[in-house]
């Protein structure tokens, strides 16, 4: 992944023609506000959420994607809060958790293998 490689402005590129492509689909969307957290832009990271969580409330997006964006500022208390609403919500998105990039830098965190867990994810 772009972002993971530092290459962020290229990722910001192919994140906004998926959110264009997309029309502003909610996994594309959660990219782009992944890719502008990533990139310190906070104001635009902080709208995106704004946006997913009027979705959220309107049972039109998911906590997974509100969870990629959080990650993406490191603010892993949300995070985890938004993944735990989603465990909760029986999201069909968490089966691939651990396929998610985004995601990487909340798997060192102890509440990480707590939701693989109960997720039937777990390799312990």
């Amino acid at each position: 992944m772009l972002v993971k490689q530092g290459r962020y402005v290229e990722a910001l590129a192919e994140a906004q023609k998926s959110v264009e492509h997309a029309n502003r689909s909610n996994a594309p969307l959660a990219l782009l506000g992944h890719v502008y957290a990533r990139m310190g832009r906070r104001s635009e990271a902080v709208a995106v959420i704004k946006e997913l969580e009027k979705r959220y409330a309107n049972q039109q997006a998911d906590g997974r994607d509100l969870a990629v964006v959080y990650a993406g500022l490191d603010d892993k208390d949300k995070a985890f809060a938004w993944l735990e609403k989603a465990f909760v919500d029986q999201s069909v998105f968490l089966v691939f958790l651990k396929l998610e990039p985004m995601m990487a830098t909340l798997q060192s965190d102890p509440r990480w293998e707590e939701l693989e867990r109960r997720l039937g994810t777990s390799e312990s």
